[in-house]
């Protein structure tokens, strides 16, 4: 099982699901510009690599739980 190095010191492993912003978007029913306002409030926490956006679809759904 590969890891992987997040620029926050997060390990992740490579059986986990990532998504891109449009991808977040269409799962959570919203626009880009939400999902933009959701990482600057700190609700989202995008994972980076150059300059592709991905954000853990695990993250993205437990988030919401916790937000119910």
């Amino acid at each position: 099982m590969n890891t992987l190095k997040t620029k926050d010191s997060k390990t992740v492993t490579q059986d986990q699901i990532f998504l891109n912003r449009r991808e977040v978007a269409d799962l959570l029913r919203c626009s880009l510009g939400t999902i933009d306002n959701l990482v600057s409030q700190g609700k989202l926490n995008p994972l980076g690599y150059n300059r592709i956006v991905l954000f853990s679809k695990e993250e993205v759904i437990n988030g919401l739980i916790s937000r119910a």
